[in-house]
């Protein structure tokens, strides 16, 4: 009976003793794989090259609609996310043809530096020049010469069209629902004759009664919004698409020649407005108007993609960023 208490004692010592070895070499194990697997990790720090933030300004002007401008500082490359500095102590002076004609004057409503129309009348070919200074920054200047103007010589309603508009509800469980309806459009052909040379164009539409007026969206698949450019809405005719901003567009598919613009606009029932009216306004806009806007709208397209290709926004300011460019703008209306 002895031998066999001193048996089973043996068995479970010897049981212990494997189990805390297993258990050691558990231990080792670990720490050996939090070795290898933290030896795997490296912290790699670098500098990112970065300039002093510079003066940004952004300037419009027109002869007959005055100038307006805006300034700001520029943003380092990792402040995406930050709102930039606007700066309402800046001297903005505008020449026309080296000439001094004015200084901007600071709009306390529009946030704006504004220079009223009376001062910027000009003819075809008149050069501008802006000059910006703010205390402690580098001195910056552009020029933009006024394009001339592009008469609209027919507007009419063409016809009127039905167009199906297409919407997505959601029910109450987040399911959607996918519904179309027909709406009674018009269709309206703006005629004018393009220049020689590249030209550049856009086009507002606004809406007008006795008691409201505003800009408003058109409907359109003229081919100078449907064929390859930076402002291509597709490639097909029968497509149809909504613009409501930036409906600018270039004369290459009819450049020198005369062009019939097509845009659709809902109809209005003349029973229930006083003096209903869609109000065209055609803008000939300078080449650097046209190109920062398509680079703006190539930029903004891309900015939820990290896949997207870099665009670089265009600037014509020399010693700073942002644009100063000219339009000369002719306006017609139909009455509903």
């Amino acid at each position: 009976m002895e031998l066999l208490n001193q048996y089973l004692k043996g068995v479970m010592i010897n049981y212990i003793l494997k189990s805390e070895y297993k258990k050691i070499l558990i231990i080792h194990f670990s720490l050996f794989i939090l070795l290898v697997f933290s030896s795997c990790q490296k912290t790699v720090y670098f500098d990112v090259e970065t300039q002093e933030n510079k003066l940004v300004v952004n300037s419009f002007i027109g002869p007959e609609s005055g100038a307006i401008a805006d300034v700001s500082l520029s943003l380092a490359p990792l402040d995406y996310d930050e709102y930039p500095e606007y700066i309402t102590n800046a001297t903005l002076q505008l020449f026309k043809n080296e000439i001094l004609i004015a200084n901007y004057t600071y709009n306390e409503t529009l946030y704006k530096y504004t220079i009223d129309n009376s001062l910027t009348a000009a003819n075809e070919g008149d050069v501008f020049k802006v000059i910006a200074s703010v205390p402690g920054k580098e001195t910056v200047s552009a020029i933009t010469t006024i394009p001339e103007k592009v008469e609209i010589e027919n507007i009419h309603i063409a016809d009127t069209i039905e167009l199906i508009n297409h919407e997505v509800i959601y029910d109450s469980l987040g399911y959607p629902i996918f519904t179309e309806d027909t709406i009674p459009y018009y269709k309206i052909e703006i005629e004018f004759t393009d220049p020689a040379g590249e030209n550049y164009y856009n086009l507002i539409t606004t809406y007008e009664d006795a008691s409201a007026s505003g800009n408003v969206c058109f409907t359109t698949n003229d081919p100078v919004y449907t064929l390859g450019d930076e402002f291509s809405f597709g490639d097909s005719e029968n497509d149809f698409y909504t613009v409501c901003d930036n409906a600018y567009f270039s004369d290459i598919t009819f450049n020198g020649t005369k062009k019939i613009l097509t845009v659709y606009l809902i109809q209005v029932d003349g029973v229930f407005f006083d003096d209903p009216k869609y109000i065209f306004t055609l803008q000939h806009v300078s080449s650097e108007y046209y190109k920062y806007f398509s680079t703006v709208n190539l930029q903004n397209g891309g900015t939820d993609n990290p896949f997207a290709q870099i665009v670089t926004v265009f600037s014509n300011i020399e010693g700073g960023f942002g644009i100063f460019s000219s339009y000369n703008e002719i306006t017609a209306e139909i009455e509903l």
